[in-house]
């Protein structure tokens, strides 16, 4: 009998157990989706284009997706992360009894649960929103309770959990926090799970438990009030790989600080898989490096990030928080100003949190707080999409400027200041709408490589500050110099040869027109072409037929040149003296002779007598003087002989000269007038006697 009872307490303990077991079997997950397949199999879209690419859940427009889903006591979590809208919002159905469709409002009509997160453009305090629905959304609908987070939760991930007991007790816990917590037994089924969203909200890590189980906040701390440790190092076991790791830390010259704050496994001579943050005091500056280790030191080691703060710090304490958020975000601040933000999901778990110094005691750390939730969130830094239409214009062009603010994951943010210098002058900025902004830059008074300057400031958000060059080629531009007349003065029909030099200051290659003016009056062009940088002579050659002082104009460069008569000669009053004279005499000849151009000269005064040229003189004269010219001339045969200087004309007579006292003949008389007379008194004497 003994036996049977053992035998049967035998048995019921094994019921016990089986049955134990069975109720733990079926207090698991009901369902759950990470997304890291990069698909959402197993959802129904109803609106909206979605994806799961990135190893979370979003759609690029407007949408509502769902999955089924029967769990109506028991444990919703997920991450979600959150964008301000003007508008709308994102929501979760998390119990509803049939798939429905946000969009047309009017037709939406379910019985169930519906929370949504309301986070504003303006940067405003965000709020969850609990209501209930027993059919039409519109008429049905019944706002259950109002939580006033007290901070944007904008452009950052959440951890949201939301518990129902069989009483109808409903918790939403914000980031492991407690927030709501009311009864309502309106809708006690479901069969589906729905998302709501605006372009930019994402959900991911969805666990659905049919039992109810709140959430946790894990970690430790450690103030170390006994006494600061000094020796080789501290570690902690910590298995948080995901939350807030706080801690005041003693910087010392010369001395290294190794934070390994999240220790997967491995040893202290650097084997192992671990994210480091290591603190190197230097001679006026400390530098802060980030980085991995995945497997043995020194092939596995990854520097990440790194940060100089151009300061001793030594000598003092100092405030470091890290954050690490769901998606595997780090910030890591110093006294409180963000100075990391790096991504990296690959270490997912933790088991040890360790600091150490290198030499070794010399650590001081206090006041150290490790926690599984980011509850650590000063200002974010966000990327600012800065597109210039042109890198390169001509001087003249406007250049476009299309500016927008996203966040991590390419959304737009909204509401965002910006400003935009060029070359140091305010440039203005249009809002387009939809977060996309825009500036037009004028460039016409600009040249070479200029400084576009944007910045953009938003509540919540570390300003942010782009510098980017935009050149600005001058276009061909033409400088004209070195004006040269030769000669200076010139007779009237020498050519003057009249030159400049033509340079293309300008960036592009041109041609440009070259003209001459004389006292006003367009007398001749030239066209040259040139590349940025070349030069050349351009040469007009001018003559004149008039005299006088002409002035010169090429391109705004002014000279003047004289033109003259040319020498010109005159010949006036011709004497003959004497006019008459015997075969021995010289006659003198002369002329005067006057330069009437306006320069000076040389000429040849030729003296003809009868025709033939007898004798020349060279003078040579200035303008407007006047010289004689003479000639001395004796003739061998009497008689007359005609004179011809230039224009000039005159005439002399030679005489045979008287025969000497002596002779035979009669004295005074020559033979041929005795002759003559003898002749004439017989003539006479003959008449007489008749």
């Amino acid at each position: 009998m003994k036996g049977q009872y053992v035998k049967v307490g035998f048995l019921a303990l094994l019921f016990v157990c089986v049955y134990s077991g069975l109720m733990v079997v079926q207090a698991e997950v009901d369902w759950s989706d990470d997304f890291e397949d990069g698909d959402y199999d197993g959802w129904e879209v109803k609106r909206g284009n979605w994806s799961a690419e990135n190893g979370f859940l979003r759609v690029s427009k407007d949408g509502d997706i769902n999955r089924p889903s029967t769990t109506s006591v028991g444990t919703w979590s997920f991450d979600v992360y959150v964008t301000p809208v003007p508008e709308h919002h994102v929501g979760f159905i998390f119990m509803s009894d049939t798939p429905v469709s946000y969009i047309p409002v009017d037709l939406l009509n379910f019985n169930g649960y519906l929370l949504y997160i309301y986070a504003f453009s303006d940067g405003s305090s965000s709020t969850l929103d609990l209501y209930s629905s027993t059919g039409s959304w519109i008429v049905k609908r019944e706002l259950l309770e109002v939580y006033d987070v007290g901070m944007d939760l904008s452009y950052r991930w959440h951890h949201m959990d939301i518990t129902r007991d069989d009483e109808g007790r409903i918790c939403v816990y914000l980031n492991r926090k407690l927030v709501i917590d009311l009864v309502d037994t309106s809708c006690n089924s479901s069969s589906f799970f729905q998302f709501l969203s605006q372009t930019g909200p994402a959900i991911d890590n969805i666990v659905v438990k049919d039992y109810v189980d709140p959430p946790q906040i894990q970690g430790w701390s450690g103030d170390f009030d006994d006494g600061v440790p000094t020796d080789r190092g501290i570690r902690f076991n910590s298995t948080i790989a995901y939350g807030t790791w706080s801690y005041d830390v003693y910087l010392q010259p010369t001395i290294n600080v190794l934070n390994p704050f999240i220790f997967i496994n491995g040893s202290w001579t650097g084997t192992g898989y671990m994210y480091e943050i290591e603190i190197k005091p230097l001679r006026g500056a400390t530098e802060f490096i980030f980085i991995k280790q995945a497997g043995s030191y020194p092939e596995y080691n990854f520097r990440v990030d790194d940060h100089f703060i151009y300061a001793d710090l030594t000598e003092s304490w100092h405030h470091i928080d890290i954050t690490r958020d769901i998606q595997g975000r780090f910030y890591v601040y110093f006294n409180g100003e963000l100075i990391m933000d790096t991504l990296d999901n690959s270490l997912k778990t933790s088991i040890r949190f360790s600091i150490m110094s290198i030499p070794h005691g010399y650590l001081s750390v206090e006041n150290m707080t490790v926690r599984n939730v980011v509850d650590v969130f000063p200002s974010l830094p966000f990327d600012v999409s800065v597109e210039v239409s042109e890198e390169e214009v001509t001087q003249g062009e406007d250049v476009l400027v299309s500016l927008q603010a996203k966040d991590d994951y390419g959304a737009t943010i909204p509401r965002v200041s910006f400003d935009v210098s060029l070359e140091g002058e305010m440039v203005d900025v249009t809002a387009l709408g939809g977060g996309l902004y825009e500036a037009l830059l004028d460039t016409s008074e600009l040249a070479g490589m200029v400084e576009l300057v944007v910045t953009a400031e938003k509540t919540g958000f570390v300003p942010s500050e782009s510098t980017h060059q935009i050149e600005v080629v001058a276009p061909a531009s033409f400088v004209t110099s070195g004006l040269s007349i030769e000669p200076e003065s010139a007779q009237i029909g020498e050519t003057i040869a009249i030159s400049v030099e033509v340079s293309n200051v300008g960036g592009l290659e041109g041609s440009h027109l070259v003209e001459l003016k004389v006292d006003g009056s367009s007398e001749q062009e030239r066209e040259v072409s040139l590349e940025p940088e070349g030069s050349e002579t351009v040469l007009f050659e001018y003559s004149s037929t008039a005299s006088g002082v002409f002035t010169v104009d090429v391109d705004g460069l002014s000279s003047s040149f004289t033109v003259f008569e040319p020498a010109s000669f005159e010949l006036d009053n011709l004497l003959i003296e004497p006019a008459s004279a015997t075969e021995s005499e010289s006659i003198s000849i002369s002329v005067d002779c006057r330069n009437a151009g306006g320069v000076s000269g040389s000429h040849e005064v030729i003296l003809e007598i009868d025709g033939i040229r007898e004798e020349s003189s060279t003078v040579t004269l200035d303008a407007g003087e006047s010289t004689a010219v003479s000639f001395d001339v004796s003739t061998a045969q009497p008689g007359t002989y005609s004179v011809e200087i230039g224009d000039l004309s005159g005439s002399y007579t030679v005489q045979p000269e008287e025969p000497e006292q002596g002779s035979g003949g009669i004295p005074g008389f020559t033979f041929e007038s005795v002759v003559l007379g003898l002749i004439v008194g017989a003539f006479v004497l003959w008449m007489s006697r008749r």
